[in-house]
């Protein structure tokens, strides 16, 4: 290789690597929007407004079942929750996987410990969530619930 191919070949490596940073920067900010709104705040109106596909189907059958049940959201803050980043995982360019913990700093039988996994594509430039899993261990065993 001649300095010019070298010289342009570190170019394209550090182009691609600015790319990837700058997409996990801008995925993050949405992933902790959403985790805030519906793992610790339970806003689930404001938090599909950040969800596209299955994860928005599930946020909206949620609502409507909360509707039709005349449930309201919680209006009074609930446990102090610690949320704890476990994993961050490029799948390609344009879609990440954040895997949280979501715990209470009190113990509360309604707050178990939750896995959530989730998944954010990016459609023109705007980050949306598209999919989310999360897993509640209770007595040694783990529930799963998915969209």
């Amino acid at each position: 290789m001649t300095l010019v191919q070298t010289n342009a070949f570190v170019f394209v490596v550090l182009l691609l690597l600015a790319t990837v940073c700058e997409a996990q920067s801008d995925s993050k900010a949405v992933v902790d929007q959403f985790v805030r709104l519906y793992f610790v705040e339970d806003n689930l109106a404001e938090a599909v407004k950040l969800t596209d596909g299955s994860a928005r189907a599930k946020l909206e059958g949620i609502l409507r079942e909360m509707k039709e049940l005349k449930v309201k959201e919680p209006s009074v803050a609930g446990p102090i929750k610690r949320v704890t980043m476990l994993e961050t995982r490029p799948i390609s360019r344009d879609e990440i996987l954040y895997v949280y913990r979501i715990t209470s700093d009190v113990e509360v039988p309604s707050m178990e410990p939750v896995t959530a996994s989730l998944w954010l594509s990016k459609d023109g430039t705007a980050w949306k969530v598209i999919k989310f899993v999360q897993d509640e261990k209770r007595d040694d065993t783990t529930k799963m619930r998915a969209d």
